[in-house]
């Protein structure tokens, strides 16, 4: 299987970003009533699968070629820099123009979510060099992002379920609010990927014991 995904790699690369670029367009038109998918009423935001697949395939995809190609990002960091604020700006233009602050559905979040993730990678090759400790903490968020990932869905809609039931919802109102639920929701995220990576149980919710981690 493995060797099948290598083989056609590219081929899944592009499928996949069709099929995410379809997603999220057809969600951000689905607002305006532009019905790229069936008017069934079912929610559209809810598909977790398909708006995101993409992003999984580039990450093979990128470590594929920097393994066997030599592939090296940190020299265009200056480059990648300004396509980061470009795509940025055009997020913030996009959000302010629709009015979607509340959903990462929309296409603009693919050209910000590609930047982002080569200008980090950059960037992180540089920490390396800079700091050990630095560069173990990304490497353990690296070995944990998988559980991370599909663990902060779960934590966020209980946690926004918690303080409903409450009455505490307000907390998470305005700028100060986004920032605070974000912290919480990483925070708890990462509390559990770190108790969980102690036992061998994590490995079968797609994280990695300690004991593998890499060194």
């Amino acid at each position: 299987m493995h060797k099948l995904i290598n083989k056609h790699l590219k081929l899944l690369l592009a499928i996949s970003f069709v099929a995410t670029f379809y997603f999220q367009l057809a969600d951000y038109l689905y607002s305006y009533n532009f019905f790229l998918l069936p008017k069934s009423g079912f929610n559209y935001y809810s598909i977790l699968f398909f708006p995101w697949v993409f992003y999984f395939i580039l990450g093979m995809y990128t470590i594929t070629k920097i393994k066997n190609e030599g592939w090296k990002f940190d020299k265009y960091i200056v480059e990648l820099y300004l396509l980061w604020i470009t795509a940025y700006f055009i997020l913030i233009m996009d959000t302010k123009l629709s009015n979607t602050s509340a959903t990462s559905l929309k296409p603009a979040v693919i050209l910000y979510s590609v930047a982002s993730f080569y200008l980090l990678y950059s960037l992180s090759v540089y920490i390396r060099d800079f700091s050990n400790y630095f560069h173990k903490i990304i490497k353990w968020f690296s070995a944990q992002s998988f559980f991370i990932y599909f663990s902060h869905i779960l934590i966020l809609s209980e946690l926004r379920i918690f303080t409903a039931k409450k009455s505490l919802d307000f907390i998470w109102n305005g700028y100060s609010g986004v920032i605070l639920l974000f912290a919480s929701v990483t925070a708890i995220s990462c509390l559990i990927a770190y108790i969980l990576s102690l036992t061998p149980f994590i490995k079968f919710f797609g994280g990695v014991n300690y004991r593998n981690l890499p060194q």
